[in-house]
């Protein structure tokens, strides 16, 4: 019984947000020629200085400093993100800082992987909601507004918090 209300949540909730969806869906196109221009433009950028960066919020001067042609003054001017988080923060602090932050985020997360795998139990609704953001984060700005930062630890301190206990005798 549980299971198909679950699915008749989910069928709601598809119906419901699908228009928003397929209509957003129908503007990718044009918009994965701007990203991939886009990234191959910061790429460019973060080979440039891939050890130190240019320094923590320094993004939105960087990228007008290198709009080398016309056209990319045109449609990257505007751009205040890379959109994509591992290049945003080799730009911001290049890639030692980037491996670093990957580091410590493997740090915290493997106690929840230990503690999931001795237990056979994780909290999957919390891993897919910090997948989702991780995602975003790769091909969007998610990961550069605060509230999602916030949100994003959030969900990373409540999973961590659930396998602690879970660890306890």
């Amino acid at each position: 019984l549980g299971g198909a209300i679950l699915m008749l949540l989910a069928a709601t909730s598809a119906l419901i947000g699908a228009d928003a969806l397929f209509r957003r869906l129908a503007s990718v196109q044009g918009d994965w020629q701007l990203r991939t221009e886009i990234w191959d433009h910061f790429s460019q950028i973060a080979a440039r200085s891939p050890l130190f960066g240019y320094g923590l919020g320094s993004f939105p001067m960087v990228n007008t400093a290198h709009l080398a042609t016309l056209e990319q003054a045109n449609s990257l001017w505007t751009i205040n993100a890379a959109h994509n988080i591992l290049l945003q923060l080799v730009i911001d602090a290049g890639l030692p800082f980037a491996g670093l932050t990957l580091a410590a985020l493997a740090w915290l997360t493997w106690p929840v992987v230990r503690s999931a795998a001795a237990r056979r139990q994780l909290d999957l609704g919390l891993v897919m909601a910090l997948l989702i953001l991780l995602a975003n984060a790769m091909v969007d700005i998610a990961l550069d507004i605060p509230a999602l930062i916030l949100f994003f630890w959030f969900l990373l301190g409540l999973l961590i918090g659930a396998s602690a206990q879970l660890r306890r005798p």
